[in-house]
C-alpha cells in the first residue's frame, strides 16, 4: 500500500546523516525513518559522527552503521568525503545545522551526484555580539542551506524563522511533520514498568519530558508546580538527564518540594507515564515542534506547553487540542495545569493525529525524495 507511485524503492539507497544518538528529538526520528525506509526495501547507512548516546541500542537492525569515531563536528569531514566516494548513496538525509553543514559542504564541492535532503529541526536562537563562532556557522549556513537538493522543516513556525533570518526563500522549504504516532508507541505505552516512586497508575500526577537544558525551562514548570501543590494533593515527574539537574534539584529542595518531585532521569519509555498522567506540561523557551506534545497526545494525556517559537500552537490548532500560555510565566502555568486537574482538559480528535503517524509521514519524505531527478 506505500508503494504507489513511487521509485523502485529496492534500488534506493539512503545515508541519513547525524552527530550521534544521544536521545533527542531529531535523533529518533531520524531512527524511526530508518526502519520505515528498511521495510520498503530500502538500502538505509547511519553515519554518525560519533556513535553514542542513549538511542544507540534502538538502531534498527539491518541499517548500516558508519561511525566516524570523531572528538568534533568539522573533523568528519575527510571521513564524510571518503564515505560517499565508496558507498556513493542516492541521498543524503541530515538533521541538526552542522550536520547539514557538512553535508552540502561536502556532497558540492566533490562534485558528486549524492542528492543532498536537509531537515530543520530547531529555530535559530538570538545571537550575542561576543559569539563570533556561531555568526560564522549561521554565515555558511546562508551560503550553503540554499544549495542543498530539498529542505524540510519540521513545523511552519521553523521554516518562517530560517526564511526571515538567512537568505532562503520560504517557498523552497518544504514543511513535514515528525513521524512519531506508531502501533509501536501505542504498544509501549500498555507496557509495564518499574518506577520506585508511587503507583503511576494511581496517583495524579504532573508530567515533563525533555533534556535539562536551559532552552526546556524546568525552573518554570516547578516553580509553577510549587503554586498548584498548595491547593492540590499532586505530584511532578521530570523524565530526562542533564546539565541543569544539581539545579533542578536545589530549587525543588529549595521550595520544599523533595517529597512530590521525582527526577528519575532518562527513562526510554515514556509512554506510560504519558497514558496515566494527569497533564503533560511542556515549558519550553524554545522548540522546533515538541515531539513530546504529540506523544503525550497520542497517550491521551491533556496539554499544557508555552506559546513558544515554535511548534505547541500549530500541533494543539491555536489552543483548541490544549492549554497555550507565556513562556515562562509561572502563574499562568499554575493556572493552566489547574484547570486541567479540575476537568478542562481538551479532546484532541483521532482525525488530528493522522498528521504525525508514521507511514504517512514516511510517504511524504519519499515523495519529497522522488520529487528530484537522480
Amino acid at each position: 500500500m506505500f508503494k504507489e507511485n513511487l521509485l523502485d524503492e529496492k534500488k534506493i539507497h539512503i545515508g541519513l546523516f547525524l552527530p550521534s544518538l544521544v536521545g533527542g528529538g531529531a535523533e529518533r526520528v531520524m531512527l524511526n525513518l530508518a526502519k520505515q525506509f528498511l521495510r520498503r526495501g530500502i538500502k538505509v547507512d547511519l553515519i554518525l559522527v560519533n556513535e553514542k548516546g542513549e538511542l544507540v541500542n534502538q538502531i534498527p537492525p539491518g541499517v548500516n552503521v558508519i561511525d566516524f569515531k570523531a572528538k568534533r563536528m568539522f573533523y568528519s569531514l575527510p571521513k564524510m568525503i571518503l564515505y560517499l566516494r565508496k558507498y556513493q548513496p542516492d541521498y543524503l538525509l541530515s538533521s541538526l545545522d552542522l550536520a547539514n553543514l557538512i553535508s552540502i559542504l561536502v556532497v558540492k564541492v566533490s562534485r558528486l551526484s549524492t542528492k543532498v535532503i536537509v531537515r530543520l529541526v530547531a529555530n535559530l536562537p538570538s545571537l550575542k555580539f561576543s559569539q563570533f563562532k556561531k555568526r560564522f556557522e549561521r554565515w555558511l549556513l546562508g551560503k550553503l542551506l540554499p544549495q542543498a537538493d530539498k529542505i524540510i522543516s519540521i513545523s511552519k513556525g521553523t521554516a518562517q524563522n530560517f526564511s526571515e533570518i538567512l537568505p532562503v526563500n520560504s517557498a523552497d522549504i518544504e514543511v513535514i511533520y515528525n513521524p512519531i504516532i506508531s502501533d509501536a508507541l501505542i504498544f509501549a505505552a500498555n507496557e509495564q514498568i518499574s518506577f520506585s516512586g508511587f503507583n503511576i497508575k494511581n496517583t495524579s500526577f504532573i508530567l515533563g519530558v525533555g533534556r535539562l537544558v536551559p532552552v526546556k525551562d524546568f525552573f518554570s514548570l516547578i516553580k509553577a508546580f510549587s503554586i498548584v501543590r498548595k491547593k492540590k494533593k499532586v505530584k511532578l515527574v521530570i523524565l530526562g538527564e542533564g546539565e541543569l539537574r544539581v539545579e533542578l534539584e536545589k530549587l525543588v529542595s529549595d521550595l520544599g518540594l523533595t517529597e512530590d518531585v521525582y527526577i528519575p532521569g532518562y527513562i526510554s519509555n515514556p509512554y506510560p507515564f504519558m497514558k496515566y498522567a494527569s497533564v503533560f506540561v511542556l515549558s519550553s523557551a524554545r522548540e522546533g515542534l515538541g515531539n513530546v506534545i504529540i506523544e503525550a497526545m497520542a497517550c491521551g494525556c491533556p496539554v499544557v506547553a508555552t506559546d513558544c517559537k515554535s511548534g505547541p500552537r500549530e500541533l494543539l490548532n491555536d489552543g483548541e487540542y490544549g492549554h497555550l500560555v507565556k513562556v515562562e510565566d509561572v502563574e499562568a502555568i499554575a493556572n493552566a495545569i489547574s484547570q486541567v486537574l479540575n476537568g478542562g482538559g481538551k479532546v484532541v480528535p483521532p482525525e488530528w493525529l493522522e498528521q504525525y503517524k508514521i507511514e504517512k509521514v514516511t510517504q511524504q519524505y519519499l515523495d519529497a525524495i522522488r520529487s528530484l531527478k537522480k
